[in-house]
């Protein structure tokens, strides 16, 4: 009886040594599979917000008039594309706001695309009513930018399949993305 007994009490320790490190093993993966899936949720967050930028691309035809530059937290939004008083020329009007408590804008980089594949780069920058082209914008006070770019025949420019610019206002930064508008229509002088 005593032998039964101490290979029964052996065999309940032998089994609860082992309960407890598969104990172990399965909490060593819970921790694994939580890690995992915090990995995923950002990986799926990411996809989320390539899928906004693609179905924009996608809606192939329509005015792309907003576009948000994350790096520096500026929304750009498109206020007016119109032929200049002149005729030789398309002002295009943004509107530029941060979220930021300051964020420096400033481009060298613009251009717009027609139809006909011919690229024009700008010639005068305003920003608030200055000719200049550097700016500091104050978190949530809205700035009017005016690009000025000259063309020649003001009729195969009615329609423009680009606008594209960078700031390049943080230095230092090495990443500067481009702001991208699609598919505007220039509206005749005033």
């Amino acid at each position: 009886m005593k032998k039964v007994s101490l290979m029964l009490l052996v065999l309940l320790c032998t089994t609860a040594v082992y309960a407890q490190t598969g104990d172990d093993a399965l909490e060593n993966r819970i921790a694994q599979l939580e890690q995992r899936m915090v990995t995923l949720e950002i990986e799926v967050a990411k996809v989320v917000q390539l899928n906004a930028r693609l179905q924009k691309v996608a809606n192939f035809g329509q005015p792309i008039t907003e576009s948000v530059e994350e790096c520096n937290s500026i929304t750009y939004k498109l206020l007016s594309v119109e032929e200049g008083k002149d005729q030789g020329s398309v002002i295009l009007t943004l509107s530029m706001v941060t979220d930021r408590r300051e964020t420096k804008f400033q481009s060298y980089e613009m251009h717009i695309v027609n139809l006909y594949g011919e690229r024009v780069d700008v010639s005068e920058i305003y920003i608030g009513g200055q000719k200049i082209i550097a700016y500091e914008l104050k978190k949530d006070v809205p700035i009017l930018l005016k690009a000025v770019f000259d063309v020649s025949d003001i009729e195969k420019w009615r329609e423009i399949k680009l606008f594209a610019f960078e700031n390049i206002g943080n230095f230092g930064s090495f990443d500067t993305p481009e702001t991208l508008l699609y598919n505007l229509q220039v509206s005749p002088a005033r």
